[in-house]
């Protein structure tokens, strides 16, 4: 700590992890596991980790507008086909990545980010020999950093399965949540029409499972003005807050951007995601992109086999999102 507040005095105040916090995560991490937390200031990146035996600390010299516009070059370069993201994902491996290479090569990492760093597709980044950094780990998890711990096993239960094509007319939702129905027998299911947001009031107080196919926008500059839309109009981030889940509840949002978020310094990130974690949710499955309509009948389908598949989360694992 000494050493953090003598390098980087802002460190404390904006990480998404606090010191106490920890040592409270070293000795839960299992053999193969290492936590590594990513802390954005003005002038340099601060990454914090340990594994069982050992803390670690690196500092990285890289201004936070030029790697706010390296994010920023490499989602663009993403999100079209044949887009050239190798020198972005390459520069930011190199800046990140290398320096921890030794302590995080083959293992399962917990990965704590701040700021812009939430909306790095860190599996995109790729070293000089054109390895993904997803090749390099044996798997990751994202600490949202969230105050709610999850609450008890990923269970099923009683499903609400909500179709709701909106304005947009999306094709594969009906069909992508009439896939998962056959899956879960006894789900209730709110389709098109029926996907009104009395209906989900209603029903979703006595569910253990939400899935949601539907049209969602991200407002960067209005933050609560983000919403999911229904068939009856939008439901907006500010009014996710009021909605009341059991304790248990798994959230699926099969719709575009819903991890993307706001980041605010030394707060979480706030989401169409975070809402619903806020709102009581024990685990969310969100997205960081503008989601493909096939693709995502393709995906989401899987999610409901994935998760009878799961093991129990133990209540000291911290939260963890998909993407």
């Amino acid at each position: 700590t000494a050493v953090l507040r003598q390098r980087s005095p802002q460190w404390e105040q904006l990480s998404p992890v606090t010191v106490p916090a920890l040592l409270e995560v070293q000795p839960r991490l299992a053999a193969n596991e290492v936590f590594l937390s990513f802390t954005s200031l003005p002038h340099q990146v601060v990454v914090v980790g340990c594994n069982r035996q050992q803390f670690f600390l690196h500092t990285a010299f890289f201004e936070r507008d030029r790697l706010e516009g390296q994010i920023a070059q490499l989602r663009q370069a993403l999100s079209r086909p044949g887009g050239p993201y190798q020198p972005s994902a390459r520069r930011l491996y190199n800046t990140l990545i290398t320096p921890l290479q030794a302590c995080s090569e083959g293992k399962q990492v917990w990965l704590a980010a701040q700021g812009q760093l939430l909306n790095l597709p860190w599996p995109a980044l790729q070293d000089s020999q054109g390895k993904f950094l997803v090749e390099h780990w044996a798997g990751h998890k994202l600490w949202w950093g969230l105050s709610q711990q999850p609450r008890g096993p990923i269970r099923v239960g009683q499903a609400l399965l909500v179709a709701a094509p909106g304005q947009s007319q999306l094709e594969g939702v009906i069909p992508e949540v009439r896939a998962i129905q056959k899956q879960l027998p006894g789900s209730r299911t709110l389709l098109a029409g029926q996907a009104t947001r009395a209906n989900l009031l209603r029903w979703l107080p006595q569910s253990d499972w939400l899935h949601l196919a539907a049209h969602s926008k991200f407002n960067r500059t209005a933050l609560q003005n983000s919403y999911v839309e229904l068939s009856d109009g939008p439901l907006p981030l500010s009014q996710l807050y009021r909605l009341k889940l059991r304790p248990h509840t798994t959230v699926i949002l099969s719709s575009c951007q819903t991890a993307q978020g706001q980041p605010q310094p030394g707060k979480d990130l706030l989401s169409l995601g975070s809402g619903f974690r806020l709102s009581g949710a024990a685990q969310v499955l969100a997205t960081l992109w503008p989601v493909d309509d096939q693709a995502s009948v393709e995906f989401f389908t899987s999610t409901p086999n994935s998760a009878k598949e799961s093991p129990s989360l133990p209540p000291s694992t911290p939260p963890a999102a998909s993407s």
